[in-house]
């Protein structure tokens, strides 16, 4: 499991009902044990005030660093597994087709499809002991299960 630090970027995954597998963004605010941690996302906000950023208790074991940049040179291929951002974070899905410039892609969750530019896509790796894995071109479940037992924090 990876140490983190203040101000480091991160992700944090979703295991709440309709957003199972989604990966949110956000940063370390602060480590409050051997692997419990603040961190403050960045694109989700509070419910009860929309100009507050959400901060939240998170274990370490849901958290992961920001992968690097992966935007194939000659572009993505049918059957590729990616993340695509979109509703304020990354969500996994295969490419099934190209529209122009565009991909489509389709998701196991929530059972979705879409169509997507480049700019909001990248394959699909996951955080595994330490590193990161390229996925596999079959749809499979995400790797870590572990569900969120998040504590919201001011």
């Amino acid at each position: 499991m990876a140490a983190f630090k203040r101000g480091d970027d991160v992700e944090i995954i979703s295991q709440e009902k309709g957003f199972e597998g989604s990966f949110y963004e956000a940063v370390i605010i602060s480590k409050v044990s051997d692997n419990d941690y603040i961190v403050q996302y960045t694109t989700l906000v509070k419910e009860d005030d929309s100009s507050a950023p959400l901060r939240a208790f998170i274990p370490g074991d849901e958290i992961r660093p920001v992968p690097e940049d992966s935007t194939p040179e000659n572009g993505f291929q049918v059957k590729q597994m990616v993340d695509v951002y979109y509703n304020d974070g990354w969500w996994t899905g295969k490419i099934t087709g190209k529209v122009g410039n565009k991909y489509r892609v389709r998701f196991e969750h929530p059972k979705d499809r879409g169509v997507y530019s480049p700019t909001h896509i990248r394959i699909h790796r996951d955080w595994i002991n330490g590193e990161w894995i390229k996925a596999e071109t079959k749809m499979s479940n995400c790797l870590i299960t572990a569900p969120i037992n998040s504590r919201l924090v001011d």
